[in-house]
């Protein structure tokens, strides 16, 4: 027997199963892929339900890709997805990370938490926000009936900086010699991931400036720090403290410097279904700067 299977009341073979309850429900214990549970028990036991859609032909899919800046105290995205409907529909849609076991080691300093909210445009009244995936945060879905119309998508997102975990820079650093096949293969992966994400490669080049002057500036730092004590020592005559500086780690905590790429994915019955990513402020003055640079 399953050990998941429900055992309790009217569980297979279980005593509520009277010959007259049996036939009035037409039920057989032959039957294991059908069981039936009173419902205050169903809520007590499952704390959710899986369901799993299939999109057949009738389905059109729209979908865009984009990389966000996360701020440490502010989950809201100044970024955001449109699409339009031109005839009333069911609409599924579904907010996405990167699947980062492509890329097993350049996973980063960060981890992810997502949600969505959709509006009318220009309407202030929210008509559907996202779920959660209770097994990981790699995406959240929702789904809704809309009539004919625009809709925005507003985003939330929102980053835990792990201590243990390296950056990027890091990585490929130490490992561009011992493990460099792996490393190589690994890198691959993590290109073409990311390279469907709008703005990737801008706000990785920034990320990547920040990660350098933030080391230059530990780096300038520690070495005042031991240049004031040996200033102090020779003061009072005593010999400078040689111990470990761990003021590091409290100022790269400091550096706060969290990119992700993100995609929509919107499933509609509307076989005109249209979708436009409405990148930040700050990307949009990126990517105007390297279209700029291009024609240089």
């Amino acid at each position: 027997m399953d050990a998941s299977e429900w055992k309790g009341s009217w569980s297979n073979a279980s005593e509520e199963w009277t010959p007259e309850w049996m036939e009035r429900l037409n039920y057989t214990f032959a039957d294991q892929q059908l069981f039936w549970i009173e419902y205050k028990e169903f809520i007590r036991k499952y704390a959710y339900i899986d369901r799993t859609r299939i999109f057949d032909d009738d389905w059109t899919i729209a979908q865009g890709w984009v990389t966000v800046e996360v701020q440490r105290d502010d989950d809201h995205q100044d970024t955001s997805f449109d699409f339009t409907l031109h005839q009333k529909s069911l609409v599924v849609a579904s907010l996405s990370q990167l699947d980062s076991r492509y890329y097993c080691g350049l996973e980063g300093l960060y981890r992810f938490q997502l949600h969505f909210h959709i509006y009318a445009d220009g309407e202030p009244d929210l008509i559907a926000a996202s779920r959660g995936n209770y097994i990981g945060s790699r995406s959240v879905s929702t789904e809704c009936e809309l009539l004919p119309g625009k809709y925005n998508v507003r985003l939330q997102v929102s980053a835990t900086k792990l201590d243990s975990a390296k950056s990027v820079t890091e990585v490929i650093a130490q490992n561009s010699r011992v493990r460099r096949t792996k490393l190589l293969q690994a890198g691959v992966q993590y290109d073409i991931a990311h390279a469907k994400a709008l703005g990737w490669k801008q706000l990785r080049t920034k990320q990547a400036k920040k990660e350098r002057e933030a080391r230059e500036r530990r780096r300038k730092a520690k070495k005042a720090r031991k240049a004031k004590k040996v200033e102090d020592a020779s003061a009072d005559g005593s010999e400078a403290d040689q111990g470990n500086d761990n003021t590091d780690s409290e100022d790269e905590d400091e550096d706060w410097n969290a990119i992700c790429a993100i995609g929509l994915k919107v499933f509609s019955r509307d076989p005109k279904l249209e979708l436009e990513v409405k990148p930040s402020a700050e990307l949009k003055r990126l990517l105007n700067e390297t279209s700029e640079n291009n024609t240089l």
